[in-house]
């Protein structure tokens, strides 16, 4: 079983839900103050959400997957996109 945990983007670690004290919850890595107090670190797990695809209509094999990736988009933010 799979799920989505949906958060503001955070810029920095200091901006982020899952920063506590030095400590990131979501990866137990420590928060540098000095490097990441002021930006996100690359390897943060936290990404941003893609945006809906668009589709030719002749492309029949890109438009399935298109699709469903746009359906799920669309349930999970409803009219926001």
């Amino acid at each position: 079983m799979k799920g989505y945990v949906l958060v503001d983007m955070p810029e920095s670690c200091n901006q982020c839900s899952f920063a506590i004290g030095d400590r990131c919850i979501a990866t137990g890595w420590k928060i540098w103050p000095f490097f990441h107090y002021h930006n996100k670190p690359d390897d943060c797990p936290i990404r941003e959400m893609p945006d809906k695809m668009a589709v030719e209509e002749n492309d029949i094999e890109l438009g399935s997957y298109a699709d469903g990736r746009n359906e799920l988009i669309d349930e999970m933010f409803g009219d926001e996109t």
